[in-house]
């Protein structure tokens, strides 16, 4: 069975920073494990030279999984995760999603 790795991409706002370390990223990792299956792997990347800037790397099994991460993050049906746009500079539609596939 093949594994994909997603990269989730998005600037958080400034204001926002400490409820998303403190809050937010438990609570996304639980909806995509709730919502998801065959999630392998998922983590929170912070970067350190942009303030704000995360990326999520979540590794999933099968393509399905893929499709159901993308209408959760940037898809227009409402889920909880459009609770988190008024947090991310732009909201959901300058969340950026990559999926990659291992190729060795």
């Amino acid at each position: 069975m093949s594994q994909f790795t997603i990269f989730v991409e998005y600037r958080v706002q400034e204001d926002s920073m400490s409820i998303f370390r403190d809050q937010y990223f438990s609570q996304i990792r639980e909806q995509i494990k709730n919502q998801v299956e065959h999630v392998v792997h998922h983590e929170f990347l912070l970067s350190e030279a942009q303030v704000g800037q995360v990326v999520e790397v979540i590794q999933v099994e099968d393509k399905d999984a893929i499709i159901l991460l993308q209408e959760l993050r940037i898809g227009s049906k409402s889920s909880w995760f459009h609770s988190l746009d008024s947090h991310i500079v732009g909201g959901r539609s300058k969340i950026k999603l990559w999926t990659f596939r291992r190729c060795d």
